[in-house]
């Protein structure tokens, strides 16, 4: 079923989803949401239609959406219960378990995997999280800047203590160094001894900005607002991501990209253009699911204080991007 759906969208907020770190900015602003794509799991239909939201996180199965006092929205077909309360700071919808991240640093975790089995790290002080939309495993970056990992991830995390963003795909995670260079692990593209650009195929260098681990594709953002595409190719994923420079965001998914160009529009590339994204600009921050959209921004804003630091943008299926202010003054 293809279903189209915009609400009233009231307001801008930089750019945030999938897998997500806290919205740290001088002048967040929360807004409402804009539905697109397969409506199958109602994740289209029953978007929530206040305005109050400061980012959003959608996997293939449901979607979590952050107010701006701090508590947390939930919809779609896997049945889970997100927490009560407000003052939450980050959220990251995974497979078939969720995280959320408080104003303290400490993780929170429900759903059907890994709660009991596998437990989120307790203590406080981190500063990023991750859910995997595929083999349920999950990743946080910790308060002196390494990387840990939980649940269904066999391959061991890099080491150091310099990490400012990780994103968890299918069949890959990714993390940012402060550098701005970028290291993956994992399977690479489902069997690692037979076809693994995924990893293999992880650029190098430095000055990236922005991550966003996806199905078969991962997406990086460079500070001159370029994209760099790797991975599989069989619906263009990679031969037809924009050219052009100037991006702010971006958003690995299933089989379809999305970007978010300068002024506000939304850019899908590959198997996505089945599923076309609302036109105009404006928008702010976008989410990648299976085969479904989501997007915050507007005309009328709405602010939110929050403190400074890094700026979240945007993420795909359990994946997450950020930028820090510096590569935007």
């Amino acid at each position: 079923m293809r279903t189209f759906r915009q609400n009233l969208l009231v307001g801008i907020v930089l750019i945030t989803s999938g897998a997500i770190l806290p919205v740290s900015m001088n002048h967040a602003l929360a807004s409402a949401i804009t539905a697109w794509g397969d409506d199958e799991h109602a994740l289209v239909s029953k978007s929530p239609t206040s305005n109050d939201f400061t980012a959003i996180s959608a996997s293939s199965h449901s979607v979590l959406a952050l107010r701006s006092d701090g508590s947390i929205a939930t919809w779609g077909g896997i049945g889970l219960t997100a927490p009560t309360g407000t003052g939450y700071t980050a959220i990251s919808a995974g497979g078939l378990s969720d995280l959320a991240l408080t104003a303290d640093g400490s993780i929170v975790e429900w759903g059907g995997y890994g709660v009991q089995d596998a437990p989120a790290p307790i203590g406080t002080g981190y500063k990023g999280i991750a859910a995997s939309a595929a083999n349920n495993g999950f990743v946080a970056i910790k308060a002196d800047g390494s990387i840990v990992q939980w649940g269904a991830e066999p391959f061991p995390a890099p080491s150091g203590n310099d990490f400012v963003a990780v994103s968890a795909g299918f069949f890959s995670n990714l993390a940012l160094r402060a550098d701005g260079s970028i290291t993956s692990w994992g399977t690479g593209l489902g069997n690692a001894s037979d076809f693994n650009p995924l990893l293999s195929a992880t650029p190098t260098g430095t000055g990236f900005i922005a991550i966003s681990a996806g199905y078969l594709v991962d997406l990086a953002l460079k500070a001159d607002g370029s994209i760099v595409a790797w991975g599989d190719d069989s619906f263009g994923q990679i031969s037809s991501a924009p050219t052009s420079k100037g991006f702010t965001g971006i958003a690995a998914g299933h089989d379809g990209q999305l970007a978010l160009a300068k002024d506000g529009s939304i850019v899908e590339w590959g198997y996505g253009a089945l599923y076309p994204p609302p036109t105009g600009t404006g928008y702010t921050q976008v989410a990648n699911g299976w085969e479904t959209g989501f997007a915050l921004g507007a005309d009328q804003t709405t602010p939110v204080p929050e403190p400074g630091g890094l700026i979240l943008l945007l993420t795909g299926i359990g994946a997450l991007i950020f930028a820090r202010r510096s590569s935007f003054n």
